[in-house]
């Protein structure tokens, strides 16, 4: 089985994070859709516990569920303004263990859970963002687009700080982040710079999508088709498995954790997958 994966964290962090959608729609296009859960996983020999070495082999280093990212696109409306919002809940959970003291079983040393809301225009424009981290630490984040400027609130017990911050960076890069690049069986876009905001890794985010070519696969016992998309942020590479009605299946993330689709029947991930194939 190839269970090749998802990144907000997104993406291309190497610390343990969680990992907030919306990569379909950096492929796809933002459309209203349901709620679509994605299983977040790393291989067992990444966890921060001491693991007997024999299983630090590859052949049996498994993937272990450590979280999973909630990604959904609705209508609604900002001061009278009519937007499609999109919401991303991720949760991951820091595991470890302790055999000096006892505790052979790996449990969960803490778990993190942050939330993304974007609301864009129906001219493609950004017209808000708002973050909030949970647990363990609860903040928020708003952040509004101005003329060549970024206003930031933040709010932690209460208190709201504001800053502002001026933009170095061509603003149409973020209406760019959901510039459809692949739909329906069709390379519309084979490349697209763009810029996102991730309070939670470093602001603003520089990547650029790249179509790499059609793929056919299995999610379960169900054949699925679509386009194999990398993105890439400085030198680092992820990869999207996007079908072609819009829906991540797998997220390689740089980092070495996957995001992947949780089919009813059959492994996570997708299986059988024969890339240059199934792109229509």
């Amino acid at each position: 089985m190839l269970s090749v994966l998802i990144a907000a964290t997104l993406l291309q962090t190497t610390k343990l994070e969680p990992v907030l959608g919306g990569i379909g729609e950096v492929v796809a296009g933002i459309r209203p859709h349901p709620a679509q859960i994605l299983g977040l996983y790393m291989r067992r020999s990444r966890i921060n516990a001491l693991i007997d070495p024999r299983i630090r082999q590859a052949a049996n280093d498994p993937w272990i569920r450590v979280g999973e990212t909630t990604t959904s696109v609705k209508e609604a409306k900002v001061d009278g303004m009519s937007c499609l919002m999109l919401e991303s809940v991720a949760t991951r959970e820091i595991l470890t263990n302790n055999p000096m003291e006892g505790q052979m079983r790996i449990g969960v040393e803490r778990r993190i859970t942050r939330t993304r809301r974007l609301w864009v225009a129906e001219d493609g424009s950004i017209v808000k963002n708002w973050f909030e981290q949970s647990s363990p630490d609860r903040f928020t984040v708003e952040m509004l687009f101005g003329n060549g400027f970024l206003v930031v609130n933040k709010t932690v017990d209460g208190k709201v700080t504001t800053r502002q911050i001026d933009l170095d960076i061509d603003p149409i890069l973020f209406e760019n982040e959901f510039l459809t690049v692949a739909w329906a069986g069709k390379v519309l876009k084979k490349t697209k710079p763009f810029a996102t905001l991730d309070p939670f890794v470093g602001g603003t985010r520089l990547m650029q999508a790249e179509v790499y070519g059609p793929f056919a696969a299995l999610e379960g016992t169900d054949p699925v088709n679509g386009f194999r998309v990398e993105i890439h942020e400085g030198k680092q590479t992820s990869t999207a498995w996007v079908t072609n009605d819009g829906r991540l299946l797998q997220y390689d993330l740089a980092s070495g954790d996957r995001l992947i689709v949780e089919p009813k029947v059959g492994d996570p991930g997708i299986s059988k997958v024969q890339v240059g194939r199934g792109g229509g």
